[in-house]
């Protein structure tokens, strides 16, 4: 189901009145800015359950996302954010050390060093899923997360 009329101003409330929300998906909402995830980033401290798939955040702002949240986060899907790349990255694997689940899929600009860093530092991490990615990096991630 698609949720039409969900903007920027939608996020400002949700932001403003739900402080102590635990769950957040903003799956296909591609009319979201950055201004969404600030509101986000600044009154949901709680979250630990976030879908950002096929939206347009830039890298920048899911890395402050992630500086600012993602030590609460235990599951995190990025699946087709193409923008997601070095600076969601390093912050990923700074701050999201309870990950459990991570959905990278198609974000092109993440390089294999990059997942290498992420997965040697989110230790509980039990899924991670790469559609999109070359089959032979796929392998290698699965017997690292299966370790």
């Amino acid at each position: 189901m698609v949720i039409r009329g969900v903007n920027d101003g939608t996020l400002w409330t949700v932001g403003r009145y739900f402080p102590n929300l635990e769950a957040l998906d903003l799956s296909e909402l591609d009319n979201l800015t950055g201004a969404s995830l600030k509101e986000i980033t600044d009154g949901c401290r709680s979250l630990n359950s976030v879908k950002f798939t096929r939206n347009r955040f830039s890298d920048e702002g899911v890395a402050v996302f992630l500086e600012v949240c993602g030590g609460s986060l235990n599951n995190l899907c990025l699946n087709n954010v193409r923008e997601v790349g070095k600076e969601t990255a390093i912050l990923l694997a700074k701050y999201c050390k309870r990950l459990h689940y991570l959905d990278l899929s198609w974000c092109i600009k993440v390089t294999e060093e990059e997942l290498k860093r992420i997965m040697s530092c989110c230790s509980l991490l039990r899924s991670l899923m790469l559609f999109g990615w070359t089959q032979e990096l796929c392998k290698k991630a699965n017997d690292m997360v299966q370790v």
